[in-house]
């Protein structure tokens, strides 16, 4: 555990060898690209995005740089990387068989248009 601030950090060195990962990419923007078998994490310090084999979640609470490491909250350990890396190890989830996805043209779109009403003129 790394002394950060509430709530509990660790390190992501040690979450990163605790999947098998190996870091394939660590920049000196503070990004850190880890990839293993099928899984894939990409990080940033100081940004609650993480893109978690080709998917971006966002995460509870910021990247943290200690220790000359970045540090990731337990939190989003448990709740985040444990379902997106391990979904196997999550007791009661079921497949997943339908996934919609809104681009924001669309829901900007679908929340602008609104159908005329029955009965009135269209002016």
């Amino acid at each position: 555990m790394v002394c950060v601030e509430d709530p509990d950090y660790v390190t992501l060195a040690s979450v990163v060898e605790s999947y098998a990962l190996s870091i394939s990419a660590r920049s000196g923007t503070g990004e850190l690209s880890a990839t293993g078998g099928s899984s894939s994490l990409t990080v940033r310090a100081e940004s609650r995005q993480a893109l978690i084999n080709g998917v971006r979640h966002w995460l509870s609470y910021p990247l943290r740089q200690a220790e000359g490491d970045l540090a990731i909250s337990r939190v989003d350990v448990t709740r985040t990387l444990v379902p997106a890396l391990r979904p196997e190890a999550v007791s009661g989830l079921d497949p997943v068989t339908t996934v919609v996805s809104l681009s924001e043209t669309y829901v900007r779109t679908y929340w602008w248009w609104s159908p005329p009403k029955t009965g009135t003129a269209n002016v």
